[in-house]
């Protein structure tokens, strides 16, 4: 609105609604709901008015994920999130059905194939490959979730050890080579789209736009999202004689040399077990990974939560044997559960009956 009227302010505006009307996704918003409140915001101001279909539209799409939360001490939220479920979380049900015998993953492993992105998005603008991965949830099809593409990568692996299959190992590969393809120039890996922690708009001086950038380029969030990918292709065959995985090593390397003592525990599971698939034992990112993350272990041997103490559990199993920080956490996380659980059955023990669900 700042720019003068003329042909090349119009021109800018024809660009912005020609690409809003191109991304609105299958499922009737823009990829997921910060960017659909944004998308339906220029289109009011571009002069769609209420009953616009691509509108109603988007606007169905926030009503079907939003729902009420209700909290501890009884209050109800209101909440707004996905309009279906992630297929994260749907890849880690196909991992738990893979490990136990007898329970069929036929459906689980045909909705993952079946949601791969298989058409060209706005993510291969700067991604030298072909389609492949996954995204967030199934019917945002054009837009590449490399976390997601980790998770559901990982779970394929295991759901082909219990049924091979030629289409399975073809998405693994496809995955594979989408993962390398989002490796930004510093070693990094993007989550959505490669340069968005350092989007050029940003660096004007009379710009406002902060959040247009992902992120920063060193935040906690980018180093878990690099450590998942180099553990991941770690699996699928693409160890550190590679030169790009030699190269993200050597971004969490430095990563962790800068700001690693700022980490979340979380944040420093995912670069141990990172390292000690990629790494031998002495090397350096491994070495001061476990150092960091030994140092957090409390005096009754929690890293904290429940989901922290589990996390540094397995990242220090992976490590080794078993030692004596990692028998102390484990032995706290089941305490921990054993108290949850009765807090849980003094609660039922508590509730009348008549506002019991059965």
């Amino acid at each position: 609105r700042t720019l003068p009227r003329g042909a090349f302010h119009r021109r800018s505006l024809a660009r912005a609604q020609r690409w809003i009307d191109a991304s609105q996704q299958a499922h009737g918003g823009w990829f997921s709901m910060r960017p659909t409140l944004y998308s339906l915001l220029a289109l009011r101001v571009m002069g769609a008015r209420s009953d616009d279909a691509r509108v109603r539209r988007g606007l169905d799409y926030l009503r079907r994920a939003r729902g009420v939360v209700e909290v501890r001490d009884g209050r109800r939220l209101l909440a707004q999130g996905l309009s279906t479920r992630p297929l994260a979380k749907v890849a880690r049900l196909g991992m738990v059905a893979g490990a136990s015998p007898g329970v069929p993953i036929e459906g689980v492993l045909d909705r993952l194939l079946a949601t791969e992105i298989a058409r060209p998005g706005p993510w291969q603008l700067r991604a030298d490959t072909a389609t492949g991965g996954w995204p967030v949830e199934a019917d945002a099809d054009s837009h590449l979730d490399l976390r997601t593409t980790c998770s559901v990568s990982e779970a394929l692996r295991g759901i082909a050890k219990a049924k091979p299959s030629t289409s399975t190992r073809a998405s693994m590969r496809r995955a594979a080579e989408v993962m390398l393809a989002m490796q930004e120039s510093d070693g990094s890996f993007a989550w959505f789209e490669r340069g968005e922690a350092d989007v050029p708009l940003s660096h004007l001086p009379w710009r406002d736009a902060d959040q247009l950038n992902l992120g920063t380029l060193g935040d906690d969030s980018r180093v878990t999202l690099s450590a998942m990918v180099l553990r991941e292709l770690a699996a699928l065959g693409w160890r550190r004689e590679d030169d790009r995985v030699a190269k993200g090593i050597a971004w969490l390397e430095r990563a962790l040399a800068e700001q690693g003592a700022d980490w979340t525990v979380s944040t420093l599971t995912e670069v141990l077990r990172a390292a000690a698939v990629q790494c031998p034992s002495d090397h350096p990112l491994r070495r001061g990974a476990e150092a960091l993350l030994r140092s957090r272990q409390a005096e009754d041997g929690s890293f904290g939560d429940e989901v922290a103490t589990a996390r540094a559990v397995l990242a220090l199993l992976e490590c080794g044997k078993p030692c004596v920080q990692t028998v102390r956490a484990a032995r706290q996380l089941v305490v921990r559960v054993e108290q949850l659980d009765q807090l849980d059955s003094n609660e039922q023990d508590a509730e009348p009956a008549a506002a019991r669900v059965p």
